[in-house]
């Protein structure tokens, strides 16, 4: 019993000396800067939908459909912070970049013809 009683009140003081002394931040004058530059990384998913014309259509057209398959890919961006008082901030992201990748699949009414282009 006593050991138990030793050993939570040894981990209740450890983790509670741990918590006090993580709130000395060693870069005590980084918030008094009044400019902040970051970067946002993001999932994202290409996905689009064509929709043919009727209007445009020719009669010795072999394309029956095509299909648009969907795939992941990720956003890298800039994030900057303007520290105007410690009560107002303006915060912006510059245009990120958006890398992703979109297959496209062609049917045809002739089955020689078909073929997947990426």
């Amino acid at each position: 019993m006593k050991k138990s009683l030793f050993i939570s009140l040894f981990l209740l003081v450890s983790i509670t000396y741990n918590t006090l002394s993580a709130q000395y931040s060693k870069l005590s004058d980084f918030d008094d800067k009044m400019i902040h530059f970051g970067f946002a990384l993001s999932y994202n998913n290409s996905d689009y939908y064509i929709q043919r014309s009727l209007e445009h259509q020719f009669a010795d057209d072999s394309l029956q459909s095509l299909i648009v398959a969907s795939k992941p890919g990720f956003t890298l961006g800039v994030i900057s912070s303007i520290n105007f008082n410690p009560n107002f901030k303006l915060r912006f992201a510059i245009p990120s970049l958006s890398f992703q990748e979109r297959d496209l699949e062609y049917t045809y009414l002739d089955p020689l013809m078909e073929r997947h282009i990426c």
